[in-house]
């Protein structure tokens, strides 16, 4: 499902996380970009087949009468491992799903991945294009890809978690600064693999990206993106950088920048298989008065941008809200320098 609300309007706990969790429903992705200036708050979110409908219905009783929201039914998760935030490897696999010609709903990253949400009629033209592009040790061609595949009914048996703890214990909390946030809307299918070369390129550069997800826009055929990238360069240097790059790929389109922010990843375990811990996260945000500008929910992780002035009480907040072993903050280099 996709929702956009007005930015003076909405919450992303109260109108979406907490209603879910209140219903016990399950979310195995989520995506949220907080609205600025002219922009609408935008927030993607997956859930179980059987509860698209009545999460669907759920959320519309909390949105006022300027908000839109869609269900899109009859889709799946792709994810791509190891993503280990390199541009290079998040690019080429945009322009896969773009060469492809499947439609994006939905795109989330974690340190470890990169998942996007298609329809389920695209999967396969995806999946061959990805082979074309990439090399995967278990598999060697889609063919064995399919046939080791579980059916869906037997994957989410496979899941599916039977216990809640009353404090929800977690890996590890980790922190990462000095990352400057960008946000630009992409008009287009060819758009996207423009987007995707420009990330490539952004990777041979020694860029990190640290942080992406991509919503689409509901009232027109377009898709926000919002990316953190960071290098060992100056600050001056690493935005004139970015800014050369995208207007080689993508001249014409404007994009907006905040810097600079700080990331918050929380990493599971049983994230995507249990419920409200999207929610205790946004909630604990919320309660400490940190704006949340961007969020990510994949696979095992949840990452989280907010201003880095807002760091320390983000933090304390986490480590109060979950069991966690205390992790102090890195700051965000360029892969030349790992």
């Amino acid at each position: 499902m996709a929702s956009s609300s007005t930015s003076a309007n909405s919450r992303l706990g109260k109108d979406i996380c907490a209603p879910l969790a209140q219903q016990k429903i399950n979310l195995t992705f989520l995506t949220h970009i907080a609205g600025h200036l002219d922009r609408d708050s935008s927030t993607v979110f997956c859930t179980e087949l059987e509860a698209g409908a009545s999460s669907h219905s759920l959320v519309q009783t909390f949105h006022d009468r300027c908000s839109l929201s869609r269900l899109f039914s009859d889709t799946c998760i792709i994810s791509l491992y190891p993503h280990d935030q390199h541009p290079d490897i998040t690019g080429l696999f945009l322009r896969c799903v773009a060469q492809a010609r499947v439609v994006l709903r939905g795109l989330a990253s974690s340190p470890s991945a990169v998942s996007g949400v298609i329809s389920s009629g695209g999967r396969n033209r995806a999946i061959q294009q990805l082979f074309k592009q990439f090399q995967f040790p278990t598999y060697r061609s889609p063919t064995e890809f399919f046939a080791a595949q579980l059916p869906p009914q037997e994957l989410v048996r496979a899941v599916v978690a039977t216990y809640q703890e009353k404090v929800i214990k977690i890996y590890c909390l980790v922190q990462e600064i000095d990352i400057d946030l960008w946000e630009l809307t992409l008009p287009s299918s060819p758009a996207l693999e423009e987007f995707g070369r420009a990330l490539v390129t952004m990777g041979k550069r020694g860029f990190r990206l640290p942080f992406l997800v991509a919503l689409p826009v509901l009232d027109r055929p377009e898709l926000r993106c919002s990316f953190g990238l960071c290098a060992d360069l100056p600050a001056g240097d690493r935005v004139a950088a970015i800014e050369q790059v995208i207007q080689s790929h993508l001249p014409g389109l404007s994009a907006y920048r905040q810097s600079p922010v700080a990331a918050i990843f929380v990493h599971g375990p049983h994230f995507g298989d249990r419920y409200g811990i999207g929610d205790t996260v946004v909630e604990a945000l919320e309660r400490a008065e940190v704006t949340l500008l961007a969020l990510s929910c994949t696979v095992s992780s949840i990452s989280v941008i907010i201003k880095q002035q807002d760091l320390a009480p983000a933090v304390q907040i986490l480590e109060k809200t979950f069991e966690v072993p205390r992790c102090q903050p890195v700051q965000c280099r360029s892969r030349d320098n790992q």
